[in-house]
């Protein structure tokens, strides 16, 4: 990877919240936006950690991504918790 494919990659992950403290990942997306949320639902392809191919259905309201080959949805609760 160049070294701007790496910021950006970087970048985002700090975007959905994803960050490692104390060797625990910890979810905070303060920076996520609504309007990134699915307006329908939408299949997430992804390969797992044995390298098998997998399927995700992930709901309206919902976004999806993988971090260490493991599925995420994430989904705008009503409070904080």
């Amino acid at each position: 990877m160049t070294g701007q494919v790496k910021e950006e990659v970087l970048t985002r992950l700090v975007e959905l919240g994803v960050t490692v403290q104390s060797g625990s990942v910890v979810f905070e997306p303060i920076l996520l936006r609504t309007q990134e949320m699915l307006t329908a639902s939408a299949v997430l392809d992804y390969y797992d950690v044995s390298g098998q191919r997998r399927t995700l259905t992930a709901a309206a309201g919902q976004l999806g991504f993988t971090f260490c080959q493991v599925p995420v949805l994430l989904q705008v609760g009503r409070e904080a918790s």
